[in-house]
């Protein structure tokens, strides 16, 4: 592990500027959503909020200049980014690209104002899946900003055969309420499904993946009107469960642990679990619970994150 402590100048600092979707099983490449969704203002942190979502699926030689532009467009991030809710679980090749918006406005007795922003690009192809995504999230009240965050997120996937998959990943992430000025990483790893119990229609009620990797992250922090700086190697590995007690309840958990090689005692720690109702084929209801521990934060940042949200779903086909 290195890190550097640099003299800080509110001047010439800069920030780095930087999403969400349902955990699928890829026991087999995960593929591209075709159809449009949005999510209804209806969970406690996004009451106020107007949104807007435009998707369209495009043929596979659409310009790569389609994909960089979506490096450009930006969802809400936690602290620690859950990749496993960033992969696609829709069947289909091709492109697909999406976008969304949304803001809030209170005043009067409170006030308040909130923007979020996110955007994604997948491809999918015979023996390979990619998907690069970006958000942005800003919130604001009477007494100041309350939340000023983003990332952009690149991950590539290749299968090796049935259930091992290749990951390659690079990641850009920021986020003023933990003092991370800037977050790059990139890292490389192996994926392998493990689907255990059958349901009564022959598909995998219960499905396991394992993930191990390695990563290296450069890390910039403004703590204490000074800069530190973190070139470290660490080990990333996850083990996701996928549970559907029938075509409509799926109930799923994914647990991270990130490790320094060269001190095991530095580590990040991440625990989420949700449970999802379908109503209807358009409707769903959703409860999500994350838990983010961190062993060694700078400054005079708290170890640990609980965030609880629950909402709506529709999605129109």
């Amino acid at each position: 592990m290195h890190h550097r402590v640099l003299s800080s100048n509110p001047e010439t600092n800069t920030q780095t500027s930087g999403m969400m979707f349902n955990p699928g099983p890829p026991a087999v490449i995960p593929s591209v959503r075709t159809e449009k969704a949005f999510l209804l203002g209806l969970s406690h942190r996004t009451l106020q909020d107007t949104a807007q979502v435009t998707k369209r699926t495009v043929p596979v030689s659409i310009p790569l200049s389609f994909i960089t532009l979506s490096l450009l467009l930006s969802m809400q991030a936690v602290a620690q980014v859950n990749t496993e809710k960033l992969r696609s679980s829709d069947s289909g090749r091709g492109l697909a690209v999406s976008v969304s918006a949304a803001t809030g406005l209170v005043r009067g007795n409170s006030e308040y104002f909130s923007f979020t922003a996110s955007g994604r690009s997948d491809l999918m192809l015979d023996e390979s899946y990619h998907f690069l995504v970006a958000s942005y999230d800003m919130r604001e009240s009477g007494e100041g900003k309350i939340s000023n965050k983003g990332f952009a997120h690149l991950r590539t996937m290749w299968n090796v055969r049935k259930n091992l998959i290749l990951e390659g990943f690079t990641q850009l992430q920021y986020d003023q309420f933990i003092l991370l000025k800037q977050r790059t990483l990139a890292g490389s790893g192996v994926r392998l499904g493990i689907p255990l119990a059958g349901d009564s229609s022959g598909g995998d009620a219960l499905q396991i993946f394992v993930g191990v990797g390695a990563m290296y992250e450069h890390e910039l922090y403004g703590a204490d009107e000074r800069d530190v700086v973190f070139h470290r190697l660490r080990s990333t590995n996850y083990l996701s469960l996928i549970y559907s007690l029938d075509t409509r309840v799926t109930l799923s958990t994914v647990a991270y642990a990130q490790p320094l090689f060269d001190e095991p005692a530095n580590h990040r720690f991440v625990l989420e679990a949700s449970v999802m109702v379908r109503l209807t084929t358009f409707l769903a209801l959703h409860v999500d619970v994350a838990w983010n521990y961190n062993s060694h934060p700078v400054g005079n940042i708290r170890r640990y994150d609980l965030e609880l949200s629950n909402g709506v779903s529709l999605t129109i086909r």
